[in-house]
């Protein structure tokens, strides 16, 4: 997976994974109302997917700026790849000894 790729993916299917990610992480989101949360969700929402378009479209008609992200962003990549891999491990694990 390509930065423009990437961003693309962050825009769209990805928003809610990454979304929840953070919001699950700020320890206040947890205290808030169901509206509060909701309200909240939303702008974190558009403002990731408005940043990630953003970004997107200003990369595409720059590509020497593209160029020079492109090894940054193939090791952050890999590493929220590995990221996931072992979250996902943790969450088979835990269901095998829980269920």
């Amino acid at each position: 997976m390509d930065i423009v790729s990437l961003l693309t993916w962050l825009a769209g299917a990805g928003l809610s994974a990454v979304s929840s990610f953070v919001l699950d992480r700020i320890d206040g989101f947890a205290s808030l109302s169901p509206n509060g949360k909701q309200t909240i969700a939303m702008v974190v929402a558009v403002l990731i997917a408005v940043a990630a378009m953003a970004a997107r479209d200003w990369l595409s008609v720059n590509p020497a700026a593209l160029a020079e992200m492109t090894p940054y962003a193939q090791i952050a990549i890999t590493a929220v790849s590995i990221l996931v891999q072992q979250f996902t491990h943790a969450a088979r694990r835990s269901g095998v000894t829980n269920g």
